[in-house]
């Protein structure tokens, strides 16, 4: 009786050593990072604070600056750039290719998703998490769209409290070059 008891201890302890390692590892299983649930957790967490954010704005080469602060910033305009990146919804199941890598020297873990095909306008996204806390160090997407009179494609950028940088570019048959970049530095 007690054996078969310590066995079942011991069988328990095993399953359960054995799940916890499944967790800490990603995996693609299908289910990809959600950026607008992370912006949801940023905002969150430092909404209402009175950060100072330098805005520059450069298209096609004539740059201007300004000094704001969070609580002028439209944010409604930038998290929808971010959002429309979103690749968690379950119509993109195995629609990305998914790949891992730590850098021993700076201590990140990185997680990279790239789209399978041209015709997904999220093409890649990064996030550089702490290997330790897993907390995400930066986030970049590019995005890309097509159609029969040209083209747009972005750059995406977070570090947490620190940068966003969105940048844009466009070409078509019938209209110039367009280069938008525009960038918000927190103080």
């Amino acid at each position: 009786m007690k054996l078969s008891g310590i066995l079942i201890v011991i069988s328990f302890l095993c399953i359960s050593c054995k799940q916890k390692q499944e967790q800490q590892q990603p995996k693609d299983d299908g289910a990809y990072f959600s950026i607008k649930q992370y912006i949801a957790d940023q905002w969150k967490t430092y909404s209402g604070q009175p950060f100072g954010i330098i805005k520059y704005v450069n298209v096609n080469g004539k740059s201007d600056s300004v000094i704001t602060n969070a609580y002028e910033v439209k944010w409604g305009d930038v998290f929808k750039i971010f959002f429309d990146t979103d690749i968690s919804d379950p119509k993109f199941e195995g629609q990305y290719s998914f790949s891992n890598f730590s850098d021993d020297a700076t201590q990140t873990s990185n997680y990279y998703y790239e789209a399978k095909s041209n015709a997904l306008f999220t093409q890649k996204l990064q996030i550089s998490a702490d290997a330790y806390s897993g907390k995400i160090k930066s986030i970049y997407i590019e995005t890309l769209k097509k159609n029969q009179w040209g083209g747009r494609t972005q750059r995406l950028f977070y570090i947490p409290v620190k940068t966003i940088s969105i940048q844009e570019f466009e070409s078509g048959r019938a209209s110039d070059k367009k280069d938008l970049r525009v960038e918000y530095r927190f103080l």
